[in-house]
């Protein structure tokens, strides 16, 4: 099967650490990614005219981290009412990661109301109650049984998943990605908005690559929005875990996050395994003290042996290439190939179970639609030859014509569960630079109104929102001001016993009024 034959908008595949690629499912039949690939490149040449890989002019992106908790202590692990939680430091290690590219990303100062934010760059959902009710597939109406809580059931991305390597699939439990996105995004015109959530689904929970990252593409964003559609999106969302660096004590804050156990409230009747399910069984998996043998995703990035120089920041920096345009350095489905560029399975077994053949080189944008099985990111300098070939001989003729074929392993490798560190020898090579900075001058032209319309990430640049660099000073497009703020770490938020109490008591209130009406 094709890469684009393979996609599913209702299904999650199996293994998949990335689910990038499952952005273009809903919509693969009505893009057309091969005139959005010829003007990238027609962009990309105009850049080079100029004399580099990318203009002389710093851009600055306001982004915004929403942290979708249903426990204060995820954002406090020191103790008390203190957020630990550091955008700062989350900032440093992605800017680092863009070095050299002429992009960089400031935290937003203010709201969406204009309110300067009392901690810049962080809002604090409270997900303790968050809820959907999602029609199950096997029936035509909702009923109780398809409530999916946040604090239980984590965030589903389709209605169902893979369950094996033969394609099976069941209900994927979770509230859906996109109620989240349609209730709390911010203008996707004005900042790049990042998701942090306890966990995707509770169905993949226990899958070893269980999936760390979504996010989706700017030409994807705005071929569908531009054309008067709603079902798109222009974000990010992440596992707090997927960040890496947790905080482990003072002397090692990390990024200042952590899972903790908390005591379950049993006082809820129809939840079925707790009130804080999905953040208890990531903190029982994340006890690790050494480096898991089983090399899984969620252990690889939040575990605590996870040191200050390794894993951190990767995955949120590979999200935010894939926000400015670029793909995996191999575009594979279905999951069986997956399995094979996600692990090292060579390392582990003698005998690859499927051969795919990637030596042509295809565009993943120019070949979208071809029956290709595996597609490369369309930059030049990442991948050292022609290609790579898996047969089911772990012989010379793994690779194509026996030359000595690789993908580069930077930050837009499929899997960055392969050792990769921010300060080693991870980087976006010159090409995929060039391309992100294409992206950023995308135009559209509006053929009824005759008008030219600039593409979301040039749209960002142009609204002039107004960040803070945690220097103490506010900034919009490089020009400082003189207001200064005070950051307040204290907790924003109000989870406290008395909304549990109230709680308690609403749910007591409604079975007492049950258990009358039943009476009669």
């Amino acid at each position: 099967m094709g890469v684009k034959s393979s996609l599913n908008s209702q299904v999650t595949p199996k293994s998949l650490i990335d689910l990038w690629l499952f952005n273009f499912a809903k919509h693969k039949d009505s893009i057309d990614l091969s005139s959005y690939e010829d003007t990238i490149q027609f962009n990309m040449a105009n850049i080079i005219n100029q004399g580099g890989t990318h203009t002389n002019e710093i851009k600055t992106f306001p982004v915004i981290f929403h942290a979708v908790i249903d426990t204060p202590k995820l954002l406090t692990p020191s103790g008390g009412d203190i957020i630990d939680f550091n955008v700062s430091e989350i900032l440093k290690d992605v800017n680092y990661g863009f070095r050299d590219s002429g992009i960089q990303f400031k935290a937003v100062a203010k709201d969406e109301e204009g309110n300067y934010l009392d901690y810049p760059g962080l809002n604090i959902i409270n997900a303790l109650n968050l809820q959907t009710q999602r029609v199950n597939t096997t029936t035509s109406t909702p009923s109780a049984n398809d409530i999916h809580r946040y604090t239980e059931n984590g965030v589903a991305v389709s209605d169902r998943y893979e369950t094996d390597d033969n394609q099976n699939t069941a209900i994927q439990e979770g509230v859906s990605l996109d109620s989240i996105y349609s209730e709390f995004s911010w203008n996707s015109d004005r900042v790049i908005n990042i998701f942090l959530i306890n966990g995707f689904s509770s169905s993949l929970l226990d899958v070893q690559y269980t999936p760390a990252l979504i996010a989706s593409n700017p030409f994807l964003y705005d071929s569908i929005k531009l054309d008067g559609g709603a079902d798109v999106n222009f974000n990010i969302t992440l596992p707090f875990w997927a960040l890496g660096r947790p905080y482990i004590d003072a002397e090692t804050p990390g990024y200042g996050y952590r899972y903790t156990t908390v005591e379950e409230d049993t006082h809820d009747p129809d939840v079925i395994t707790g009130t804080h399910y999905i953040n208890n069984q990531i903190a029982s998996k994340l006890t690790v003290v050494s480096v898991s043998s089983s090399i899984d995703s969620l252990n690889y990035y939040g575990g605590y042996y996870s040191t200050n120089d390794s894993n951190q920041a990767v995955t949120l920096i590979k999200g935010l290439g894939h926000l400015f345009g670029l793909a995996n350095t191999l575009n594979v489905y279905p999951t069986d190939a997956q399995r094979i560029f996600t692990t090292n399975y060579f390392a582990a077994q003698s005998t690859p179970r499927v051969g795919i053949c990637y030596a042509n080189n295809l565009c993943f944008y120019e070949k979208f639609t071809s029956g290709a099985a595996a597609l490369s990111d369309c930059s030049e300098d990442t991948a050292r030859s022609g290609g790579i070939y898996i047969t089911n001989e772990r012989a010379a003729d793994e690779l194509c014509n026996n030359s000595e074929i690789d993908v580069l392993r930077n930050y837009m490798y499929n899997s960055n569960i392969a050792g990769n560190s921010i300060y080693a020898t991870n980087n976006f090579s010159d090409q995929q630079i060039l391309r992100m900075n294409a992206n950023i001058d995308l135009n559209y032209y509006d053929t009824v109104t005759s008008h030219t319309i600039q593409g979301v990430l040039k749209r960002i640049l142009s609204t002039n929102t107004q960040t803070y660099d945690f220097e103490t000073t506010f900034s919009c497009t490089g020009q400082d001001e003189s207001r200064t703020l005070t950051l307040n770490r204290s907790l924003a938020i109000n989870f406290d016993q008395a909304k549990l109490d109230a709680n308690e008591l609403f749910e007591s209130t409604k079975n007492n009024i049950i258990n009358i009406i039943n009476s009669f």
